[in-house]
């Protein structure tokens, strides 16, 4: 169950990452 957490959190930080560097992307 940890590593099923720990997978979630990953992806939900990569997707976090991805929406910030669309924003940075519109702000340039």
């Amino acid at each position: 169950v940890e590593i099923l957490q720990l997978e979630n959190a990953l992806a939900a930080a990569r997707h976090r990452l991805g929406e910030m560097r669309k924003i940075s992307y519109q702000e340039e």
